[in-house]
Formats: structure tokens, sequence, C-alpha cells
């Protein structure tokens, strides 16, 4: 996704999270008490760049694949035919590829593209369906090497699932920060989150549940 250059990397999530970090930080003079917590947020965002870096490394160790990088419901383009059956699908946008584990782009879909409902209920079978069938295709490429197991599969999974879990919950911090009137210099309509109504809020926003 961004290369073998750390440094350019890093150069690009600066770019991505510059102009948000810019202008968070900026309004923080309008809230009471702001200019305490400019520091924290500022290491907050440092912090969530690496994060985001740490994420996209790939370990070689692990069986790895070319990511599509952006795999939501959005980016999948489908043909139907007369009577309304599906005759193909394809994947669109190829702006952020990577190299590494598959689960990068199974839990990126299962998290921002299936209902809240069955991603609880039917989770362990979309890896175990994905996870098949991964198989049955990598005998039919004649692929010699090793074969990942559902068991070792599975772990991977968990791994880049803590991760990704942590920067989310990095990225709480930032939504929780939502102030009520008491805590403005000036008269302002925006109300305070609760913990859970911040968790709604994403899971609408970025789960689609």
């Amino acid at each position: 996704m961004f290369g073998s250059s750390k440094e350019r990397a890093l150069t690009i999530l600066n770019g991505i999270m510059g102009p948000f970090k810019k202008m968070f930080l900026a309004h923080l003079k309008n809230f009471k008490d702001g200019d305490k917590y400019y520091d924290k947020f500022e290491h907050l965002f440092s912090k969530m760049s690496q994060k985001f870096l740490k994420l996209s490394t790939y370990d070689p160790n692990e069986f790895n694949v070319i990511n599509h990088g952006d795999c939501w419901i959005n980016n999948l383009l489908f043909k139907f035919g007369p009577n309304k059956e599906l005759v193909d699908v394809i994947f669109v946008d190829f702006q952020l590829p990577k190299y590494g584990h598959p689960s990068t782009d199974l839990l990126n879909f299962i998290m921002t593209s299936v209902h809240i409902d069955l991603k609880l209920k039917e989770f362990d079978f979309f890896i175990k369906y994905y996870h098949d069938h991964l198989i049955e295709h990598l005998l039919l490429l004649g692929y010699s090497e090793r074969m990942p197991t559902l068991r070792n599969f599975i772990r991977s999974c968990i791994n880049m699932a803590s991760g990704q879990l942590q920067l989310l919950l990095w990225c709480c911090q930032l939504f929780y920060w939502i102030p009520t009137k008491k805590h403005l210099k000036v008269p302002s309509s925006r109300t305070c989150c609760t913990p859970i109504a911040v968790i709604r809020l994403i899971l609408r926003k970025y789960y689609h549940g």
C-alpha cells in the first residue's frame, strides 16, 4: 500500500491525517481548558499514524496475498440478468492495494458491508466460508507452498482485528470529546455524546449496521 519506505509511508499518512489534525487542534482553543489537552491530542495523532503504518506492514512468515485495500460494498459492481439473477461481480477502485494477510480485506468487508445482526450471528461462518474457498482456489491454481490451516487463519484474523480495534478505540477518543454548551467559551448547539451514543454513531456511520 505504501511501498517499502517507512519515511514515505509516514509522509503519506501525515498528508491524509494532516488537515483533520490541523483543524481539530486549531479549534481546541474554543473550549474551556482546551489548551491543557493540546499536547495529549497531538501525541494521539502521532500514535495513530504509527498504528496505521503497523497495520499496513506485512509479516513475511504469514500467508500473504495482494489485498484490494479498500474492500467494501461500494467498491463492488454487480451485474444482473433479465430475471434479476446475479451474473457477475467485479472490483473497482484500486487506489490502496497492499500486500499482506487476506484478513485485511476480509475483516474490512465484514465490518463495513454486512448488517450488524449477521456480523454477530454468522461471523464464524464467514471466516470458514472464506477459508474453504481460499483453499479450493489455491489447489485449482496449483499452489505448491504450505496451505494456511483454518486454525492459523483464525489466529491471524484475531491478531489483525485486535490491531484494528485498538486503532478504532483511539479514534473514539476524538469522537468522544464533543463538548456541551458549558464546555464552550461561546454558545453552541452541539450536544454531548455519551459513550454508548459514540459506539452507535460509529456502527451506523462506518459499519452500515
